[in-house]
């Protein structure tokens, strides 16, 4: 089957609040992310003014990302996230570019999102499995 995690997912589990749920999704095996959630994550690793801070959660990262596939952004891709960026104009409904992106990502490779984040749901094409932060 196969799974494209978000963010707030992989967020979720750096911050150890559910660590026992990473095993329960191997059920979605294989799994990926998108390069717009690995821009996502650095762009907050980097914003800490701490180096200890920062060192910790690259080689977090790091360690995630060799054990997770990468799935690049690339034409295919933007041609989709252009048409539903258009879609959602027309409509008068727009979400954040970089959530629109990953969809864009995941309806490209045919893969569900999973996801702790509402607004994937207004995304039309996307398949989505939510993802209990609590």
């Amino acid at each position: 089957m196969g799974v494209l995690i978000d963010t707030n997912v992989i967020v979720a589990w750096e911050r150890r609040e559910h660590h026992l749920k990473v095993e329960e999704l191997k059920a979605y095996a294989p799994m990926f992310v998108s390069a717009v959630t690995v821009g996502e994550l650095y762009a907050g690793i980097y914003r800490s003014n701490a180096p200890d801070r920062i060192r910790r959660k690259e080689q977090y990262y790091d360690a995630l990302f060799s054990t997770i596939k990468i799935l690049p952004f690339e034409e295919h891709a933007a041609r989709i996230y252009g048409k539903i960026v258009a879609d959602m104009m027309k409509s008068g409904s727009i979400t954040g570019k970089n959530d629109l992106m990953i969809a864009a990502t995941a309806i490209c490779y045919a893969l569900p999102v999973l996801t702790a984040d509402g607004d994937f749901h207004r995304i039309p094409l996307v398949e989505v499995l939510h993802y209990e932060t609590r």
